[in-house]
């Protein structure tokens, strides 16, 4: 039901799920627009294009139509940005929709602003985030001028902006209605904290186009009369923390993270912070049956089989899969990160970054995600020869997405792998055709993350069935359950955070657990499956594991059953919507208060 008080949501972010995806930000604006279409909200995600226009595939998909409207204008001084000022822009807007969500991307018209909007790499370093945030906000400016002259019914009640990238274009939006006489709730959702700093340059008339104007924010419970240049020097010239103070929520995405957050922006904020937890809404049946289309036939024939299991589907990937990606794959974003994956030339790698299949099938652990240091791949690797001491067949896949900022760490991290050339394969890029194979696939997933706001790869991996080895921050510890805190509910274990040793452990506990289980469904003799438990490193899971030997399979449906029954998107987006209205109410509220 859609309350009277808000029906149009707009959602800014720099990326979203189904058009471009760096990492698991672009699946929330997505996903909370989806459900809350199907509520009957009218939801519109709005973005740079990225050159995503450009393609054929996404035009179709989403039936893109330009809008007959030209964005023009200069950028005046400025202090920030790699090239000469001032300089003119002319943008332009693609409209369309994906899955019941209305899409609108900002375009350049010309070469200066096809070079900064349509850029394919989406966080371009050294300037380019802040040059596609300041066009964002300029075009969204006179896109809000055009809607209000024409189809004002179309203007947002609540503006969703989805971290710091989309803050100026999110707060000038607020400001544009409130000029109009419209009132909005303004919510902020910080996925990680990036802590950009920000002279008002960058953010005022000259550049993203915020008038420096009295206004009012709500600040400890009540509300504060400020101009825009003043509450940037009260957020010490932070972005996300002036950001925070212009909105009427802010949010994160774990209760463990907001905690982190509200250190940050300051008790001021408590007032109006709330956690939206995220989701995941992958099927692990339609997954297999995309899998069995795929692979189903070579399986079959080459195992002498009738029906696929795990274990088939395991040793396929490893053996075979992994060694014959389709021509295209692995696909990268940007030629930098092409011409520091192709210089790793010696084997298991081979051309463009592809690899080797394994020679031999083993326990598999996988580990997915974003190359950068907060996912402690580097952590990961020092615990992989103490796994190998204990279970000297395990097998580490990694496949994971290097982005222009961490293009040093390609080499670095291929370099590591190479020393393991039997038990480790860094595959670097996105490789859809092996992904969701790799997955129900995979014996245990790992994230071994010096910080991690939410998680999502801990939840798809649980709805694949996988346990989930993971450190104890951030948003893991609310998704993952601890077999030692809970043996009947547990999904996995919870290390401490950059401890190799322990990191070590639970992995080779959690593969002994699982192998244990598959001893005890092939019926081995009863002292070969008590000598696989003995090597459990933890007494209590154990004798659990002695007691009940098929536990692991119990174990891998506690995984499913815990996505399932509480992170589904059609559940969580219920936490989104409370939002939106106390949101609202905090706005109503600061806009009616003399």
């Amino acid at each position: 039901m859609v309350m009277e008080s808000f029906r149009n949501i707009w959602m800014l972010s720099f990326e979203c799920a189904g058009i471009i995806k760096v990492g698991g930000l672009a699946e929330v604006p997505y996903n909370q627009a989806k459900q809350l279409a199907a509520k009957g909200f009218n939801v519109t995600i709005i973005m740079p294009s990225h050159g995503a226009h450009k393609d054929e595939k996404i035009r179709q998909k989403l039936s893109l139509k330009p809008l007959d409207l030209e964005i023009t204008g200069k950028l005046k001084s400025r202090d920030f940005l790699p090239y000469k000022s001032p300089m003119k822009y002319a943008l332009g807007v693609e409209e369309g929709m994906l899955d019941g969500i209305r899409i609108v991307m900002f375009k350049g018209l010309d070469d200066n602003t096809s070079r900064i909007m349509d850029d394919p790499v989406v966080y371009r370093p050294a300037g380019g985030i802040e040059d596609k945030a300041t066009l964002l906000a300029r075009g969204l400016g006179e896109y809000i001028r055009f809607l209000a002259a024409d189809n004002p019914e179309e203007l947002p009640q609540i503006i969703h902006m989805h971290d710091h990238h989309s803050f100026p274009a999110g707060i000038l939006t607020k400001q544009r209605l409130e000029n109009n006489g419209r009132t909005a709730g303004l919510v902020l959702t910080i996925h990680l904290i990036c802590k950009p700093r920000v002279s008002w340059s960058f953010l005022g008339k000259n550049w993203a186009g915020i008038e420096n104007k009295p206004h009012k924010v709500y600040l400890n419970g009540e509300t504060l009369e400020t101009s825009h240049r003043r509450l940037l020097r009260k957020a010490r010239r932070f972005l996300e923390v002036y950001a925070g103070f212009e909105a009427d929520m802010i949010t994160s995405v774990s209760q463990s993270y907001l905690k982190n957050v509200l250190k940050y922006f300051g008790a001021e904020c408590k007032c109006k912070a709330s956690y939206l937890w995220n989701g995941c809404d992958w099927d692990p049946e339609a997954m297999l049956n995309a899998v069995e289309q795929k692979f189903g036939n070579d399986i079959r024939q080459l195992y002498g089989i009738e029906s696929m299991k795990r274990p088939h589907l395991r040793r396929y990937l490893l053996t075979k899969a992994l060694g014959n990606l389709e021509p295209e794959e692995p696909i990268f974003m940007g030629e930098e990160v092409v011409s520091a994956v192709s210089q790793l030339k010696d084997r298991p790698y081979l051309e463009r970054g592809r690899v080797e299949a394994f020679a031999e099938d083993g326990p598999l652990i996988l580990t997915t995600g974003r190359l950068s240091e907060q996912k402690g791949i580097d952590i990961l690797f020092e615990a992989i020869p103490k796994v190998l001491e204990k279970v000297p067949d395990a097998k580490f896949l990694m496949l994971l997405l290097p982005t222009q900022d961490q293009i040093q760490d390609v080499k670095k991290y291929g370099e590591m792998a190479l020393k393991h050339p039997g038990s480790v394969r860094l595959l670097y890029g996105k490789v859809p055709s092996i992904y969701s194979l790799a997955h129900l696939a995979g014996d245990v997933y790992v994230s071994p993350s010096r910080w991690e706001p939410f998680g999502i790869m801990a939840l798809e991996a649980m709805v694949s069935g996988m346990p989930v080895v993971a450190t104890r921050v951030g948003g893991l510890q609310e998704t993952i359950i601890d077999v030692r805190d809970d043996t009947e509910e547990g999904t996995g274990l919870l290390v401490k955070n950059k401890n190799v040793e322990e990191l070590a452990e639970a992995l080779v506990a959690m593969i002994k657990i699982l192998q244990t289980a598959k001893a005890f469904e092939d019926q081995e003799n009863p002292e070969k499956i008590k000598m696989i438990a003995s090597g459990i490193p933890y007494k209590q899971i154990k004798q659990r594991v002695l007691s009940d030997p098929a536990y692991g399979s119990k174990l891998r449906g506690n995984c499913v059953k815990r996505v399932q029954e509480n992170f589904r998107w059609s559940r969580v987006v219920d936490m989104t919507v409370k939002c939106y209205e106390q949101a609202l109410a905090n706005a109503k509220m600061r806009s009616a208060q003399k």
